[in-house]
């Protein structure tokens, strides 16, 4: 059975998910990993540990800074990889112009930890596998992530 925690971080209250299956062997993946507190980054690690479970990557669906404050900081404590579309390499860059603007914190670098995903690029996590679909619009290297295993079973 597929398993999904879902979380609501920082001001934007950006949506973050842990997702992991059974059937695997305790991986799991966060994506948009956006907590910007102590608290919340417990949060997050707390839930891994409750559950028996190994953080095993970051997906990102953009980097916009509400999406990725808490990736440097997984990146350094669990030395995980970060799968993101190279279209966002833009984006990124311009993180710390973005959080002054707004009058946020600037996120952790990151970039040392990222490997760029091509459209229809799969990723094996954990019995797990992420479909990486470009969807752009919203930032220019935009992604969603398809899981088959997770829509098999939340749909019956």
């Amino acid at each position: 059975m597929t398993a999904i925690t879902k979380f609501k971080f920082n001001s934007f209250e950006e949506q973050s998910y842990l997702v992991w299956s059974d059937r695997g062997d305790g991986l799991s993946v966060l994506i948009d990993p956006g907590f910007d507190t102590d608290r919340d980054y417990d949060i997050v690690k707390n839930t891994l540990d409750g559950k028996g479970l190994k953080l095993a990557a970051v997906l990102l669906t953009h980097a916009h800074p509400d999406h990725v404050y808490g990736v440097g900081r997984l990146c350094r404590d669990y030395g995980l990889q970060v799968y993101m579309h190279s279209g966002e390499k833009v984006t990124v860059d311009a993180l710390p112009m973005l959080c002054r603007e707004i009058g946020h914190i600037v996120p952790d670098s990151f970039l040392a930890n990222v490997k760029f995903v091509s459209d229809n690029e799969v990723l094996s996590f954990g019995g797990l596998q992420f479909l990486a679909i470009s969807t752009p619009g919203h930032t220019a290297g935009g992604l969603s992530w398809l899981c088959r295993e997770c829509a098999q079973d939340f749909a019956g």
